[in-house]
């Protein structure tokens, strides 16, 4: 699983690099006008949401260690009987 999970994320960053080489970005009217924010940039506050959802972004986070501080993060933030 490791194995096919790295040939997935090595072809969807080659993509993007394909990608970010041909378009005008971060310009007035380009697909993509401004940088975006990564989950890692977002902070989220303790028991302070019924519910959150991370769609197409958990796996960007670069680090095994990473990755597991901010579902702790995710976790703390949900309130009791939230999702």
């Amino acid at each position: 699983m490791n194995k096919r999970l790295d040939t997935i994320r090595a072809n969807e960053r080659e993509s993007h690099i394909e990608i970010y080489k041909k378009k005008k970005l971060y310009k007035t009217k380009s697909w993509l006008g401004k940088p975006v924010k990564t989950i890692e940039e977002y902070d989220i506050s303790d028991n302070t949401y019924d519910f959150i959802m991370a769609v197409s972004a958990l796996e960007h986070i670069d680090t095994q260690e990473s990755f597991v501080k901010k579902l702790r993060e995710i976790e703390k933030g949900v309130r009791k009987n939230g999702m």
